[in-house]
């Protein structure tokens, strides 16, 4: 991820052994929710295929590859 991102967990989702090994009891808010920065791409967040086609981009330009228009298309630029 180029800009952190952040995340609202209930406690209810969280497995309470992982709240004591992390002290993260103070973190809650008086609802019950934890708010949580997202530094690297998670699977199952919606923002996971953003992260893999851009990194992608990343990996297939040096070799002269170009996303077109239609997702999921590349095209190379010494081929028409």
């Amino acid at each position: 991820l180029q800009d952190y991102e952040y995340a609202k967990y209930h406690r209810k989702n969280i497995p309470q052994e992982f709240i004591d090994a992390n002290n993260l009891e103070p973190l809650f808010d008086d609802q019950g929710f934890i708010y949580m920065q997202i530094q690297k791409g998670m699977y199952g967040l919606k923002q996971a295929g953003k992260i893999a086609n851009e990194q992608l981009k990343k990996f297939l330009a040096p070799h002269g590859y170009r996303p077109t228009r239609t997702p999921g298309l590349w095209k190379h630029d010494n081929k028409p």
